[in-house]
């Protein structure tokens, strides 16, 4: 059964939109595989720290992002996690750090070194964790852990959480199926992952769902990594060729070189963004996918510490909008018929009403394939 930590729930409802802004923040530095900032921006010996102005009320907790998929500068997902619990250290004066895996094997020896630091919290994305998590958690049951898009159960100190991002899916998918119809009469679009895994699998066959419900074709396509920008450019170019006029891109750093390709193109050619929007990053998005990552690690550290803490498994979705479809906010997205824009509104209703259920595996997609067939 799962455990629903309310006062998380709570934090991300209040504020999932705006409390970490439009863009994650990028470490300024690294050694090795670790780096960190300063509150003010200057180098620090692996760790941040509020200023004086900020360190209300003082904390003495030590935080750790453990790095498992890609590396820090992504513009993406890590940049957004990492972005939130410097938030809160910035803000309480508590110390935090990230590492960077080589690899996944890595997290156990890495989890303990950090442990017997005195790091009173650790955060990591993905399933790369939970295969070496039991064993750390269990021998260090002072220590919290929160884990983004992953599951272990079982421990008092481990609290997953979890995000139903094949909703958010359904929605671009149906958004650039319907949009690419208005640019150019057909319903192709492309989803341009980074690795296949059960949490992309999640977005991608929600993603193909959303475009086969409005009666359109997604491509997806596996770049085999988070950092390829040049593989990300190529096969988005080649998609273009064709009849795509929209690609989701849901590859990490990779993302940035769907979105060149995008804006190479010109006027009518689009990409769409993941995490908070990252519209920031390119002119070419006008509609993204988002999971608000940063304010899910900020909202976990809040809990941590101001004694809310409750281990277990919670999922947060198009209600809590921890996810779900967010259009440009600077006008570019006047380019969208607000006829569209209120069809996927609709779509979104009948998601949270359950009147549509979004696949998140391949075996739930062909039977969603059947019933809309």
């Amino acid at each position: 059964m799962m455990k629903k930590s309310f006062a998380l729930i709570t934090a991300l409802s209040l504020g999932l939109l705006t409390a970490c802004g439009s863009g994650a923040t990028t470490p300024t530095t690294a050694v090795g595989n670790q780096g960190t900032t300063t509150a003010a921006g200057t180098v620090a010996e692996g760790k941040t720290e509020g200023t004086a102005e900020t360190a209300e009320p003082k904390s003495d907790a030590k935080i750790l992002y453990m790095v498992a998929s890609g590396k820090m500068g992504d513009q993406a997902a890590n940049d957004a996690i990492y972005s939130g619990i410097e938030k809160y250290c910035q803000e309480t004066g508590a110390e935090c750090t990230y590492f960077e895996l080589a690899e996944a094997k890595d997290f156990d020896n890495t989890a303990r070194t950090y442990c017997d630091k005195g790091y009173d919290l650790m955060i990591s994305i993905s399933n790369a964790a939970i295969d070496f998590l039991p064993e750390v958690a269990r021998d260090y049951p002072e220590v919290k852990f929160g884990i983004i898009e992953g599951q272990v159960e079982g421990f008092d100190n481990v609290l997953n959480v979890r995000t139903d991002i094949n909703n958010a899916g359904f929605l671009c998918g149906a958004f650039a199926a319907l949009m690419t119809e208005h640019l150019n009469g057909k319903k192709e679009v492309a989803f341009i992952g980074g690795v296949r895994n059960p949490d992309l699998d999640r977005s991608q066959f929600g993603f193909a769902a959303g475009a086969k419900y409005v009666g359109g074709n997604s491509t997806p396509i596996f770049i085999g990594n988070f950092t390829d920008a040049a593989k990300g450019k190529e096969l988005t170019t080649q998609l273009f060729s064709g009849d795509v006029r929209i690609v989701q891109a849901w590859a990490g750093g990779a993302n940035t070189g769907v979105f060149e390709a995008a804006q190479n193109m010109g006027e009518g050619y689009y990409a769409m963004g993941g995490v908070n929007g990252q519209f920031h990053v390119s002119d070419a998005i006008i509609a993204s996918q988002v999971k608000n990552t940063d304010n899910i690690a900020y909202a976990i550290c809040q809990d941590t510490f101001n004694g809310n803490w409750k281990g277990g498994t919670i999922v947060m979705g198009l209600n809590e909008e921890a996810v779900g479809i967010k259009y440009a906010p600077d006008g570019r997205d006047a380019v969208v018929p607000q006829e569209i824009k209120d069809q996927v509104e609709e779509l979104r209703q009948k998601l949270i009403a359950g009147e549509i259920t979004a696949p998140a595996t391949e075996d739930e997609y062909n039977e969603f394939l059947k019933t809309i067939q």
